[in-house]
């Protein structure tokens, strides 16, 4: 993360991800709004960081689980992840 466009936003990403308290009990949305951008881009920075890092998406963290997102992605035509 250390050529970043926007360091503050990837710090709450990565907040989120983990779950540490600086963003505990906020969602994607609240902190889209803070940022001013979409929840999609809070969430495609949120997910980008967990594959890069390896922890697992906790859904106590406001993701979805891998399974529900491959559900998604299947019904939406969209080609899953691996």
């Amino acid at each position: 993360m250390c050529r970043s466009g926007n360091p503050p936003r990837e710090r709450l990403e990565i907040s989120l991800a983990m779950g540490l308290t600086s963003t505990r009990g906020k969602t994607e949305i609240q902190v889209a709004d803070e940022q001013n951008v979409t929840r999609q881009c809070i969430s495609k920075g949120l997910t980008r960081f967990l594959r890069m890092s390896g922890i697992p998406d906790l859904p106590a963290f406001g993701l979805k689980t891998t399974a529900v997102r491959r559900q998604y992605q299947t019904t939406n035509d969209a080609m899953p992840r691996v």
